[in-house]
């Protein structure tokens, strides 16, 4: 991906990792990990000719604990995906408020499902070319959390998400006509440290 494109990611990431320390006392919990995605737009692919396909990145998130069974939160995420018939890769990075209802919280495997809303923008560049949207971004899915100690997890889950993007940038001109939603389902693993008492879920 482009410098700018890790520049962020790298800010926001370490971004929450401050925020999650400093509250570390409330039973925080950070996550780090590696994410699948599969983005599609018949609109994009139809009529603009561009198909991206499927991707890897990564993703990091800070949630804590509403209650005994709900958790709130942010995470971050970047992924790279080729395009066909172009040269290079284009980037897609997210920032998203996250809200988990977790069932039967404490036990060795804890189900859940998340919802999330927030903010997304992709793009792309080689030579002579610069293009960037950016939208709402919206999803939910279902997880487990598998605890492996009392301070560590795995996270897994599943998510289905919407980028309502708007009309493409191209070389700082405002591209028309070019909004577009793109539907991507997105699978995520990682581990869960947990900063304060109790269990990592």
């Amino acid at each position: 991906m482009g410098g700018n494109m890790v520049r962020k990611f790298v800010a926001v990431l370490f971004a929450l990792a401050l925020f999650g320390a400093s509250l570390g006392a409330a039973q925080i919990s950070i996550g780090v990990g590696g994410q699948w995605l599969s983005p599609s737009s018949d609109k994009y692919k139809n009529d603009l000719g561009i198909e991206m396909k499927s991707g890897f990145g990564a993703e990091g998130n800070v949630m804590f604990p509403v209650g005994q069974s709900f958790k709130l939160g942010a995470s971050v995420q970047w992924s790279s995906h080729g395009i066909t018939d172009a040269a290079n890769n284009a980037s897609l990075l997210g920032a998203f408020g996250e809200g988990r209802y977790m069932f039967g919280s404490g036990a060795k495997a804890t189900p859940y499902v998340a919802g999330r809303v927030g903010y997304s923008q992709w793009t792309y560049s080689e030579t002579g070319i610069d293009l960037k949207a950016s939208g709402l971004a919206y999803g939910g899915g279902v997880g487990v959390m598998i605890a492996m100690s009392p301070t560590l997890a795995i996270d897994v889950n599943g998510m289905y998400n919407g980028h309502s993007f708007g009309d493409i940038d191209a070389n700082g001109s405002t591209a028309s006509g070019t909004s577009a939603t793109v539907q991507a389902l997105q699978i995520r693993a990682g581990v869960n440290f947990k900063l304060g008492g109790g269990g990592a879920q």
